[in-house]
């Protein structure tokens, strides 16, 4: 089998992984933060990249890719106003780790007596089935419906 030379977009995820994933979980973190500038510096004077890459780099953070293969989800991305485009040196990426999220609560417990709106929608499933059923079915009333609008 050939091997492929390692693209730009694979030492920039190396080097986000090693430096800042790998150092967030160990450090036990939920979340952390990257900033496209400061990794693209430490990159290049390392030699590991080239100038101007801050789009590339952004792009190889952004992929799903990135995130499914160390369990992160991205939370959120800053950029400056003065970058409508989002790719500057300036944008935030903030991560989670999926597994240390907070799982949601539970939703409350009703009262003895009090219907939740969650059971109302949950008592209304399946009501438009009969409707549909005796107008002859789903397809037939959708085809009725349409009749109306010929030209």
């Amino acid at each position: 089998m050939l091997k492929t030379k390692p693209s730009d977009s694979d030492h920039i995820r190396d080097h986000v992984i090693r430096k800042y994933v790998e150092s967030a979980r160990a450090q036990g973190r939920a979340r952390f933060s990257v900033q496209a500038g400061v990794v693209e510096r430490e990159m290049r004077s390392l030699g590991l990249l080239k100038a101007n890459r801050t789009p590339q780099f952004l792009s190889a953070l952004r992929a799903r890719k990135f995130w499914e293969a160390n369990g992160l989800r991205l939370v959120s991305e800053q950029a400056p106003p003065t970058a409508p485009s989002g790719q500057s040196t300036s944008v935030v990426l903030t991560f989670a780790f999926v597994d240390r999220e907070a799982s949601p609560p539970p939703p409350p417990e009703p009262r003895a007596g009090i219907r939740t709106v969650f059971s109302r929608l949950r008592d209304m499933a399946g009501m438009a089935h009969a409707m549909y059923q005796r107008l002859g079915g789903p397809e037939k009333a959708l085809q009725d419906e349409r009749s109306g609008y010929a030209p």
